[in-house]
């Protein structure tokens, strides 16, 4: 073997030791791999997508990670870079080339020296800086750009993928959904931030609030609305007991003088199926009871119509919870009407309802919709 190969296994077993598995995946047949590299962000990170007359802001911790895949040439490091290719969700193609370029002018700099852990740590702490971006990633309106070759660069590759897949003037309103590239974009980070923030909630120790007894994040649950957490041995007990006695409004945190409520996924996961049908349709009766004149029909009905905000929709483990507080505070401001089964909204949020498997059996079918349907009164 010679010294460059040697060197080749050396950094790949170095590589190995040090990155875990989600985080670098070698191949086995040849000195190649893939790194998925997560960008620190600094405290306060935003990202922002203007469409239209609406501004949408959210602060995240995490962004999709840089894709860098790479093959090592038989004379490196000694006499040429790796062979590699850089990918990303959020960045555009004149971003990434600036960035492999950086890349490519690292290697220069080691005079014939293994390079590929220098590219993670550069990828990882200097790649915002080196695009100019700071505190704040503002993602490209669909609006704002035309189909021309020139204008495209300047989209990030995955608005280009989806924009190939359903074009920007398809007709979308059978479905009563039309997402558009930049918003699935938007859904995707937001996504991918909340799953990575669950990740470390998981493997974080937290104090019950109502055992006080110290365990990990994966054995607790925390109420978005309010964030207090609890064990999940005290928060089940609690629920179920309020289930059991009708007192589904008491379904809430068991903190004092609070009265936040948990997500329905949440509820699910620790009363059981049966208990959460019995709390599903009393907590949904009982809204309906106390705002006459929603134009939604009798919780015995499959299908009915949905008011939600079209950025709750991408997000299924909040579906119902957003149309449930949207109901019972009135404070929503942005609506969309859209016509399926409960099933449907809660399994394939983005399937037409002509393709609903349900919504065609007689029991499922509401009565017409009044003319002056899908208008929520906002006080």
């Amino acid at each position: 073997m010679n010294t460059d190969l040697e060197e080749q296994e050396d950094e790949l077993l170095a590589l190995q030791s040090i990155f875990g598995s989600e985080e670098f995946l070698r191949s086995e047949s040849k000195s190649a791999g893939e790194f998925r590299v997560s960008v620190e962000l600094p405290a306060g990170f935003t990202v922002l997508l203007k469409h239209g007359g609406t501004i949408r802001q959210y602060d995240v911790s995490f962004l999709p990670p840089l894709i860098l895949t790479f093959e090592l040439p038989g004379d490196y490091p000694s006499s040429a870079p790796p062979s590699f290719t850089l990918t990303c969700s959020w960045l555009t193609q004149p971003q990434l080339t600036s960035l492999s370029d950086q890349l490519t002018d690292l290697y220069q700099a080691t005079g014939g020296a293994v390079v590929l852990f220098s590219w993670i740590q550069f990828l990882r702490e200097e790649a915002l800086k080196q695009l100019d971006i700071h505190n704040l990633l503002e993602l490209p309106s669909d609006q704002n750009h035309s189909s021309s070759a020139a204008d495209s660069s300047e989209l990030p590759a995955s608005v280009l993928a989806v924009q190939e897949v359903v074009p920007p003037n398809e007709n979308q309103s059978d479905s009563g959904l039309s997402l558009t590239a930049s918003q699935i974009l938007l859904s995707q980070i937001l996504i991918h931030d909340a799953e990575q923030k669950q990740k470390v909630f998981a493997a974080t120790p937290f104090d019950c609030g109502v055992c006080f007894s110290s365990r990990l994040g994966s054995e607790c649950v925390q109420l978005y609305e309010c964030g207090h957490i609890f064990c999940l041995a005290c928060l089940d007990e609690f629920w179920k007991a309020q289930i059991t006695e009708g007192n589904v409004r008491g379904v809430t945190c068991p903190q004092v003088d609070c009265s936040a409520t948990p997500t329905p996924a949440q509820v699910k996961s620790l009363v059981g199926e049966e208990l959460f049908h019995r709390y599903d349709r009393l907590l949904l009766q009982s809204t309906l009871d106390v705002m006459p004149g929603m134009p939604i029909y009798n919780g015995d009905l499959l299908c009915k119509t949905h008011i939600l905000d079209i950025f709750v929709l991408p997000f299924r483990f909040e579906l119902l919870l957003k149309t449930t507080w949207m109901f019972k505070n009135k404070t929503a401001r942005s609506f969309l009407t859209i016509s399926t089964c409960f099933w449907c909204l809660e399994n394939e949020p983005f399937l037409k309802p002509s393709e609903c498997n349900v919504t065609n059996q007689q029991a499922h079918i509401p009565p017409p919709l009044p003319s002056n349907h899908g208008v929520l009164p906002v006080t």
